[in-house]
């Protein structure tokens, strides 16, 4: 919406009948020309109104924030219900007054207050809260402004990311493809992650591997601003202050205590550390730090407080904080803090771990395993989990036949793999093993040819190219590369370096063309390059 005058906007009443804007409060509204979804309780709060101008004057900067007129007045978005769509967006968010993000000047106006922190102070990311209560192409307008003020000021790796609260992955990939937003909170995960470590049979081992099953449809093909975006971006927590902390939904949902309850919290952090994205760790959890679930509780000062409940609040692996300093030296010597910082030397040592393709591998009851490559070094790393209280042992299938394996993490010692690349390894309860392989990947001598396929995909709204999974073991990465004529120039729409190998494609990759010529060029790890057979794809006509 780009509304000159409140009388503008296309409303009418649940009866169909076109109402006068200024006199909407207490009616059901719709969308003009719509008959179901509808809010019969939302209600503007008397648009246009005046803004509360403390003192009779106005008293925020920039002033394109005094100006009534770039707000919804919608109401309290809780309402409806926190519905998904017009409701949410529009809505206030518990008191805060929303502001027209359709409208131009609001979205240069955020730009220009946010470029001057990035200026000014030197900030080099955000986290973006409430990113789903914007218009769907705010972000989109936004990001372009930050990018271009960032690199002005020098900081050509800035970053950022948003905070949608969506429950199930297939409702985050649709948001990730709608906003475009360079990376987001992995909210699906989290709760994947702390049952998994807290040994609740709810998630096993198979659940845990699911996490990275869609992983490919974060990726997004033919994007106009030509930020690479995938899974590895997706920033991974354990808890924060909207839902609590991780270390009380690993204590609430097992019935360890003691040293026990210490190793579970230190297998969430294992997993968050060791799977993909960026792991985030709220502050106090490395100290043992837990709250009663909720946000409230969940922000406890690390510095002296004199909150009765904070100072007798028990925290894991540790006494409670009293009337102490939780900054002091002494109290970060704790055991879960100690091995945060034992995952962080690891990931310095072999980045790999940090940014290297991920790959799938096996699971059995409360143990999952994968692995690990870093692009150009052909070298395997295998991580293995085990939620239960006993010992396993675990078959794994590598890319990595008649190696030895050497442990890097958790454990000590060495295995072997077979002729056929199996192996097999024991991992201590409520723990995480890492191996190294001690050589590099055996040498392919060709690259597969794979032919491009298509598809209509409900979870990412978009067709979606992929390959049919070539039988090699070596861990091959798969270019999708288009075009928009025959003489056109080719371009890039992405890579996926694991299983099964796919893209979304978004609308701008078309350019406003009926077909796309596409071709999938397949890499393996010793850089062996094949290409495969070009294939024409025509846009099917969607109605409104």
């Amino acid at each position: 919406y780009n509304f000159k005058s409140p009388a503008q906007f296309p409303y009418k009443n649940a009866l169909g009948q076109n109402v006068d804007v200024t006199k909407l409060a207490g009616l059901g509204l719709c969308r003009q020309g719509a008959t179901t979804g509808c809010f019969p309780d939302l209600e503007l709060s008397g648009f246009p109104n005046q803004a509360y101008v403390p003192g009779g004057s106005p008293t925020k900067a920039p002033d394109f924030l005094n100006d009534v007129t770039l707000y919804h007045n919608r109401g309290g978005a809780e309402k409806c219900g926190w519905v998904e769509g017009d409701c949410s967006k529009m809505g206030d968010f518990f008191g805060l007054d929303d502001l027209m993000t359709e409208d131009p000047r609001v979205v240069e106006g955020l730009a220009e207050v946010y470029g001057s922190w990035i200026t000014r102070f030197g900030i080099d990311g955000f986290r973006i809260d409430t990113a789903k209560h914007t218009d769907d192409k705010f972000f989109p307008r936004w990001l372009p402004l930050i990018n271009a003020i960032a690199k002005s000021a020098g900081k050509n790796d800035f970053t950022y990311y948003g905070e949608a609260w969506y429950d199930y992955s297939s409702d985050l990939i649709k948001y990730a493809v709608k906003s475009r937003l360079q990376s987001l909170l992995d909210f699906p995960s989290r709760k994947t992650f702390t049952l998994f470590a807290a040994g609740s049979t709810v998630t096993s081992g198979t659940g845990l591997l699911n996490t990275i099953k869609y992983d490919d449809y974060y990726n997004l093909g033919g994007t106009k601003d030509g930020i690479i975006r995938n899974a590895y971006n997706l920033t991974t927590f354990l808890g924060n202050h909207d839902e609590g902390r991780g270390n009380s939904m690993i204590a609430t949902k097992t019935q360890a205590t003691g040293d026990r309850l210490v190793e579970r919290v230190k297998l969430g952090n294992s997993i968050l550390f060791l799977l993909r994205g960026t792991p985030v760790v709220y502050y106090g959890d490395e100290l043992g730090m837990i709250s009663n679930a909720g946000d409230a509780p969940a922000r406890q000062d690390l510095m002296p407080t004199q909150v009765a409940a904070w100072q007798t609040q028990s925290r894991i692996g540790s006494d409670p904080i009293g009337t102490g300093n939780g900054l002091d030296p002494e109290r970060l010597n704790h055991p879960i803090a100690s091995h945060i910082t034992a995952l962080q030397n690891l990931r310095a040592q072999y980045p790999a771990l940090v940014n290297g393709a991920v790959v799938a591998r096996s699971s059995s009851g409360m143990m999952a395993s994968w692995s690990k490559f870093a692009a150009g070094e052909r070298r395997e790393f295998v991580v293995a989990v085990n939620g239960s209280d006993n010992a396993g042992t675990l078959t794994i299938p590598t890319s990595s036949p008649s190696r030895v394996f050497s442990a890097v993490f958790g454990t000590t010692g060495t295995v072997s793999s077979t002729a056929t690349g199996s192996l097999k390894v024991t991992i201590p309860p409520r723990s995480a093993v890492v191996y190294r392989a001690n050589k590099l990947l055996p040498a392919p001598a060709a690259a597969p040819a794979l032919k491009v396929k298509a598809r209509a995909d409900y979870r990412s709204m978009t067709p979606v190219f992929f390959v049919d999974t070539p039988t090699t073991r070596d861990p091959i990465s798969v270019t999708f590369v288009a075009r928009n004529c025959s003489t056109c120039a080719w371009f890039k729409l992405g890579t996926d370096d694991a299983k099964p190998f796919q893209i979304p494609v978004m609308p701008e990759a078309w350019a406003s063309k009926k077909s796309m010529q596409v071709a999938a060029i397949s890499r393996t790890s010793n850089g062996k390059v094949a290409g495969g057979q070009i294939v024409t794809f025509f846009r099917a006509k969607v109605s409104p």
